[in-house]
């Protein structure tokens, strides 16, 4: 479920796990649960632990009756991947048979780590729960955000194009977003633009090597020398650059090697979401296999050159780019 499905829910379940790494979606579903409390008795039916608060006094607060309000929420904040096997016995316990009028909530950035002797993993317990996915909104839903905040409070317009770009620089993280464009709004004359954004925002790495390679692709030489010149500009090591890229264009020999996998199927094999794998089909199709493989083996042999001391890695950055341009 999306924050905006959760928004718009006509009932309320016995037990979610927002999760997500995004802090800006997780916010708004908190925000969504605090709305239906009554203002003044919000602090009577809205509590939030921490599992180092003990499970028996998390347990007792979900047992406790509402306040003068038709639900009593409470969350449990900075879940990790597990919890101790007490607590996860505990909790699925509770879950079988939940206390009508109280919503548990666990806020978690992810519920993937597996389970050992003394851990049971958080994955687990969503057979109980509703799960509001908050890695990250859409390209329309981050738009349609973006409008609304710049609506409030002093208010701007933003070019299409500095909405796109803004959205690359950041990676989509809507946490970084919100908090780029109280800077920005306040920098502009009216209406942010792209050059504003280019400017004043320092780009995240992997969707600045995406553009990287979408330019080396085209052959696109100012495209290219310009993103080079911001990984310089804003202090990015060169190894760490190198190391990313030659990722991405293991993705891509592998989503080429593979035309017939499904988005979903691809993304689990590469650990990134579905709209990441469509990104890359679009990109590989620059390219041949015997072209991708080429570079891959280039881009690992310097890596190890790096390693080596036989080439500084600044050095080694510049010559990718114009063997690669």
């Amino acid at each position: 479920m999306r924050v905006a499905e959760l928004k718009n829910s006509n009932s309320l379940a016995p037990f979610y796990i927002i999760k997500g790494r995004d802090a800006y979606l997780r916010r708004m579903a908190m925000d969504y649960f605090k709305s239906l409390c009554p203002p003044e008795y919000i602090d009577f039916n809205f509590s939030v632990f921490s599992l180092t608060d003990g499970i028996e006094k998390i347990l007792d607060s979900v047992h406790t009756m509402p306040m003068f309000s038709d639900y009593r929420f409470v969350v449990v904040d900075g879940v990790g991947g597990r919890i101790l096997e007490s607590d996860f016995l505990a909790f699925e316990k509770y879950l079988s048979m939940p206390d009508e009028g109280s919503v548990l909530i666990f806020v978690t950035e992810s519920a993937e780590q597996k389970a050992d002797e003394k851990f049971r993993s958080v994955k687990s317990l969503e057979k109980y729960a509703v799960v509001v996915d908050c890695e990250r909104m859409t390209i329309d839903e981050q738009e349609a955000e973006i409008e609304k905040i710049l609506s409030t409070g002093y208010s701007v317009a933003i070019e299409r194009g500095a909405v796109q770009t803004l959205v690359n620089y950041t990676g989509g993280d809507m946490q970084r977003i919100f908090c780029e464009l109280e800077k920005l709004r306040y920098f502009c004359d009216g209406k942010i633009t792209r050059e504003e954004v280019e400017e004043l925002v320092s780009p995240e790495m992997e969707s600045q090597i995406y553009e990287l390679s979408n330019a080396l692709g085209e052959g696109n030489s100012s495209r290219t020398m310009y993103i080079l010149s911001n990984f310089f500009k804003y202090g990015i090591s060169p190894t760490a650059v190198v190391i990313v890229l030659t990722n991405h264009y293991r993705r891509l020999l592998a989503v080429l090697l593979s035309p017939d996998v499904s988005a979903e199927e691809m993304a689990n094999r590469l650990s990134v979401k579905p709209y990441a794998v469509l990104n890359l089909k679009k990109q590989a199709k620059n390219f041949t296999q015997r072209r991708l493989k080429e570079i891959v083996d280039y881009l690992e042999d310097t890596h190890l050159n790096i390693l080596k001391g036989k080439i500084g890695d600044a050095s080694a950055l510049k010559n990718i780019v114009l063997n690669l341009m």
